[in-house]
């Protein structure tokens, strides 16, 4: 869908990395990963790893859920534009 291309920091107009942005609409998965409804994954079941920039790699142990905000009750609330400020 989209890429983005980041410079170093050490050595300006250098470019370093790059991200790409993709929409999975096919993909395989082991069938102990995959809730019944095969809509979810787990990672605790995939183990996913991560770059962390240059050589270095981790494991993805630990995740979090945050909910996100109920635009109509936020709305209602009057704090729209403090979610707009914020970037949620």
């Amino acid at each position: 869908m989209d890429t983005k291309e980041f410079e170093s920091k050490a050595t300006p107009g250098r470019k370093t990395g790059v991200m790409a942005i993709l929409e999975g609409v096919n993909f395989w998965a082991r069938e102990d990963a995959i809730n019944d409804e095969r809509n979810l994954l787990d990672p605790a079941v995939l183990k996913p790893v991560t770059r962390m920039g240059g050589i270095m790699y981790a494991r993805i142990l630990d995740g979090m859920e945050l909910p996100r905000p109920d635009y109509e009750e936020e709305k209602k609330q009057g704090t729209v534009e403090g979610l707009l400020k914020s970037g949620l």
